[in-house]
């Protein structure tokens, strides 16, 4: 077990708390992964290879390289026939002190993102 593997499963928990799933075994039986193998994924005792990275990145809707880093797309987006069905906004975005993402204000982001929620309602 790596520090790396630790923190990756660390962000692969975030991600899936963030989409509602309370519990890990929640997410492996709806999701039918082995509990004991997403378990040991969300506790850093066993590293991912890449197509389980990949499998859980589009079950949750994150982006691998967050998954992987920390970095990057924080704002996941999920897309239906060209239009935006639904925008996730991580949690973790309005509690950090980035200032700026690629050169896009983080505060423009949510903001923006907050106003396509309301306009969709």
């Amino acid at each position: 077990m790596s520090d790396l593997d630790q923190e990756i499963g660390s962000r692969l928990r975030q991600a899936r708390k963030t989409c509602g799933y309370r519990s890990a075994r929640a997410f492996a039986k709806e999701q039918e992964i082995p509990e004991s193998t997403y378990s040991q994924h969300e506790t850093g005792k066993r590293s991912l290879n890449p197509e389980t990275l990949l499998r859980y990145c589009s079950c949750l809707g994150i982006e691998p390289n967050w998954l992987l880093t920390g970095r990057d797309s924080l704002i996941a987006v999920e897309q239906e026939a060209d239009s935006v069905t639904e925008v996730t906004l991580n949690a973790s975005l309005r509690s950090t002190n980035i200032q700026s993402v690629d050169g896009v204000s983080v505060k423009a982001a949510a903001d923006a993102v907050s106003a396509t929620d309301q306009s969709n309602i």
